[in-house]
């Protein structure tokens, strides 16, 4: 069993529980906050379905960069995991930190025998990087159990132009739990960007939603501890709209466990 605390700007750090079920080490990195690195795999997914979780660890809360999980299949998929974060998250220096941070994503048979790498990236991380602050992620393979979302408590709906889009919820949250994220947006979405998920005005993570719909996760789950009046933000960004096309969406539900 794996226990993995995500502090949040309002909470009391405490420990969020994994389900208890098998976790499987499959990757990890230890390094610095300036250094990149990576740990390239190969994993056969289809023995059975379940999640990947990836964990990323800055226990000196320095200015660091992200933990990145790419799976090979065709288009490849890819997602980060933001160990340093700000007031916009899509393509931004850090100016504030996660002492930890974990996503979890869904896996497919289908994907079959594949190349999987993860990483480390000094990017984004902004010049404070330092070579005597450690931080680390971890990948691990969690069989059978499913994400499904459940009822909708925030949703964002942009068109490819509009990143001032936003969408906020304050909330009593009672139990720790889980803050899951489905992608809903058009087939025809490309061109970049991405929804971002801000907990108590931290950016917990980047989710694209112009990419090719099969190169993103269709759920991610970030875990969330209990608290009162917690303000729960999504936001459409990008750095250009030029190229973009199609509508994005998101739908957030919140889940006491996977």
């Amino acid at each position: 069993m794996l226990f993995i605390a995500l502090t949040l700007a309002t909470f009391a750090p405490d420990a969020h529980a994994r389900p208890p079920m098998p976790m499987i080490e499959l990757a990890s990195v230890a390094t610095t906050a300036d250094t990149d690195d990576d740990d390239p795999i190969t994993f056969d997914f289809s023995r059975g379905s379940g999640v990947l979780v990836v964990v990323g660890t800055n226990p000196d809360a320095v200015a660091a960069g992200r933990c990145n999980l790419e799976i090979g299949t065709s288009p490849g998929i890819s997602q980060t995991l933001l160990l340093g974060t700000s007031s916009s998250v899509y393509h931004a220096t850090a100016t504030t930190v996660h002492e930890s941070n974990e996503i979890v994503i869904p896996t497919d048979t289908s994907w079959g025998n594949v190349s999987v790498n993860l990483s480390y990236s000094s990017g984004f991380a902004g010049s404070s990087a330092s070579a005597s602050n450690p931080v680390g992620c971890a990948l691990y393979f969690q069989p059978v159990t499913r994400l499904m979302p459940g009822p909708v408590i925030l949703d964002l709906f942009a068109d490819p132009s509009d990143t001032s889009a936003t969408s906020s919820i304050t909330t009593d949250l009672p139990y720790a739990g889980w803050l899951m994220l489905e992608n809903v947006s058009g087939s025809d979405a490309y061109g970049g960007g991405g929804i971002q998920l801000y907990v108590n005005g931290l950016g917990q993570v980047e989710y694209g939603v112009g990419d090719d719909p099969n190169q993103r996760p269709s759920i991610i789950a970030v875990p969330v501890l209990a608290g009162s009046d917690v303000l729960i933000e999504l936001e459409h960004d990008d750095d250009t709209t030029g190229d973009n096309r199609g509508d994005r969406g998101v739908e957030l539900s919140f889940l006491r466990s996977l």
